[in-house]
């Protein structure tokens, strides 16, 4: 028998419901983290652009959890599974959502990898093809599903968790732009 909470439950309503009190909380702050950052490209290419200096306060200041949402439902994936690309545990992310609590510096920084992912996504199909119709956050998912030969046959999605493992799947996109895929 699952021991994990329905939706359709008792205890999986109080949680579904805890979480969107806690949404609507952290919408303004959430609104805030996108909008300063949206242009007309979307609001995730401005992370992929944005200097280290400038990532490394919005981590310090707090990502909000809420952005675990809101990137599952741009990429079109369940949360859990962003979850797992950013290594962030199931509980952890309910009780912050619940709370409108930001997340840690690591998770926030796993957070913002993925989300600048993303931005870069969008930044190379913007440069080099045609960005009209095309959603990178759902191209993104799919692409870090795939297994992929230049890692060996594993999915990019598998090094979503450290640094250096966003700085390889960040350089097969970059290799793609190139033509220089492997």
């Amino acid at each position: 028998m699952s021991t994990a909470t329905s939706p359709y439950s008792s205890k999986g309503r109080v949680v579904a419901r805890t979480v969107s009190a806690a949404l609507a909380k952290d919408r303004r702050k959430l609104r805030v983290f996108f909008q300063t950052r949206a242009t007309v490209k979307g609001p995730y290419a401005p992370l992929w652009s944005a200097d280290v200096a400038q990532r490394i306060d919005w981590v310090k200041e707090g990502i909000p959890s809420a952005v675990l949402v809101v990137m599952a439902s741009d990429m079109q994936v369940p949360r859990e599974k962003l979850l797992f690309w950013s290594r962030i545990s199931r509980a952890t992310a309910t009780r912050k959502l619940q709370a409108g609590a930001a997340l840690s510096a690591d998770e926030g920084e796993r957070a913002l990898g993925l989300a600048r992912l993303i931005g870069q996504v969008t930044h190379v199909v913007q440069e080099s093809g045609n960005p009209e119709g095309f959603d990178a956050a759902t191209w993104t998912a799919d692409w870090l599903e795939q297994p992929n030969p230049a890692l060996g046959g594993k999915a990019p999605g598998q090094y979503m968790d450290t640094a250096d493992g966003r700085e390889l799947v960040s350089s097969l996109i970059a290799r793609m732009q190139s033509g220089a895929y492997a």
